[in-house]
Protein backbone atom coordinates (compact mmCIF):
# COMPACT_ATOMS: atom_id res chain seq x y z
CA UNK A 1 0.00 0.00 0.00
CA UNK A 2 1.27 3.24 -1.02
CA UNK A 3 2.38 5.79 1.80
CA UNK A 4 -0.05 8.31 0.70
CA UNK A 5 -3.09 5.72 1.22
CA UNK A 6 -2.38 4.91 4.55
CA UNK A 7 -1.81 8.69 5.11
CA UNK A 8 -5.26 9.71 4.29
CA UNK A 9 -6.45 6.80 5.77
CA UNK A 10 -5.03 7.64 8.88
CA UNK A 11 -6.58 11.09 8.55
CA UNK A 12 -10.13 9.48 7.68
CA UNK A 13 -10.22 7.83 10.80
CA UNK A 14 -9.09 10.23 13.43
CA UNK A 15 -11.06 12.51 11.54
CA UNK A 16 -8.36 14.98 10.54
CA UNK A 17 -8.06 17.43 7.48
CA UNK A 18 -4.93 15.98 5.26
CA UNK A 19 -4.04 17.24 1.74
CA UNK A 20 -1.44 15.14 -0.49
CA UNK A 21 -0.87 15.45 -4.61
CA UNK A 22 -4.49 13.95 -5.60
CA UNK A 23 -5.62 13.11 -2.06
CA UNK A 24 -8.02 15.41 0.47
CA UNK A 25 -9.53 14.23 3.78
CA UNK A 26 -12.13 16.90 5.18
CA UNK A 27 -13.71 16.22 8.27
CA UNK A 28 -16.25 18.46 9.85
CA UNK A 29 -18.44 18.27 12.88
CA UNK A 30 -20.94 15.95 10.80
CA UNK A 31 -19.09 14.35 8.28
CA UNK A 32 -15.62 13.40 6.95
CA UNK A 33 -14.87 12.34 3.36
CA UNK A 34 -12.01 10.78 1.49
CA UNK A 35 -11.41 12.79 -2.47
CA UNK A 36 -9.09 11.48 -5.28
CA UNK A 37 -8.84 14.30 -7.95
CA UNK A 38 -11.94 16.36 -6.36
CA UNK A 39 -14.35 12.79 -6.93
CA UNK A 40 -15.54 11.79 -2.88
CA UNK A 41 -14.43 8.09 -2.74
CA UNK A 42 -15.54 7.45 0.71
CA UNK A 43 -17.15 9.21 3.59
CA UNK A 44 -18.15 8.80 7.33
CA UNK A 45 -21.07 10.14 9.01
CA UNK A 46 -20.08 11.15 12.93
CA UNK A 47 -23.72 11.02 14.05
CA UNK A 48 -24.23 7.39 12.89
CA UNK A 49 -20.40 6.36 12.68
CA UNK A 50 -21.52 4.92 8.86
CA UNK A 51 -19.07 4.35 6.08
CA UNK A 52 -19.69 4.35 3.19
CA UNK A 53 -17.37 3.91 -0.45
CA UNK A 54 -17.77 4.67 -4.29
CA UNK A 55 -15.31 4.42 -7.08
CA UNK A 56 -16.94 7.42 -8.38
CA UNK A 57 -17.19 6.51 -11.99
CA UNK A 58 -13.23 5.84 -11.78
CA UNK A 59 -12.57 1.88 -11.72
CA UNK A 60 -8.41 3.15 -12.01
CA UNK A 61 -6.08 1.21 -10.40
CA UNK A 62 -5.30 4.39 -8.13
CA UNK A 63 -8.93 4.54 -7.06
CA UNK A 64 -8.75 1.19 -6.06
CA UNK A 65 -5.33 1.75 -4.00
CA UNK A 66 -7.22 4.68 -2.55
CA UNK A 67 -10.03 2.35 -1.39
CA UNK A 68 -8.00 -0.64 -0.17
CA UNK A 69 -8.11 0.36 3.87
CA UNK A 70 -11.50 -0.03 3.21
CA UNK A 71 -12.32 -3.12 1.10
CA UNK A 72 -10.85 -5.68 -1.03
CA UNK A 73 -11.24 -3.99 -4.31
CA UNK A 74 -9.85 -5.31 -7.46
CA UNK A 75 -11.36 -6.23 -11.16
CA UNK A 76 -11.75 -9.71 -12.88
CA UNK A 77 -12.09 -9.46 -17.13
CA UNK A 78 -12.47 -5.64 -16.64
CA UNK A 79 -15.66 -6.19 -14.26
CA UNK A 80 -15.40 -4.48 -10.76
CA UNK A 81 -15.63 -6.79 -7.72
CA UNK A 82 -15.58 -5.82 -4.08
CA UNK A 83 -14.85 -8.63 -1.31
CA UNK A 84 -15.32 -11.26 -3.51
CA UNK A 85 -18.37 -10.37 -5.61
CA UNK A 86 -19.55 -8.33 -8.45
CA UNK A 87 -19.66 -4.64 -7.61
CA UNK A 88 -21.31 -1.60 -9.88
CA UNK A 89 -18.80 0.85 -8.08
CA UNK A 90 -21.69 3.01 -6.41
CA UNK A 91 -21.80 4.24 -2.97
CA UNK A 92 -22.08 1.04 -0.79
CA UNK A 93 -22.49 1.27 2.94
CA UNK A 94 -19.84 -1.38 4.41
CA UNK A 95 -20.32 -0.42 7.98
CA UNK A 96 -19.23 1.24 11.24
CA UNK A 97 -15.82 3.44 11.45
CA UNK A 98 -15.55 1.84 14.83
CA UNK A 99 -14.81 -1.63 12.51
CA UNK A 100 -12.04 0.12 9.91
CA UNK A 101 -8.45 -1.05 11.56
Amino acid sequence: MRMITKRAFQAFKMNKNFKLDNTKVVSDSRSTSMYLHGNEIARKCHETGMVEVTTAGWNTPTTKERLKPFICVHSINYNLHMDGMPWSGDWTCIGLASDLN
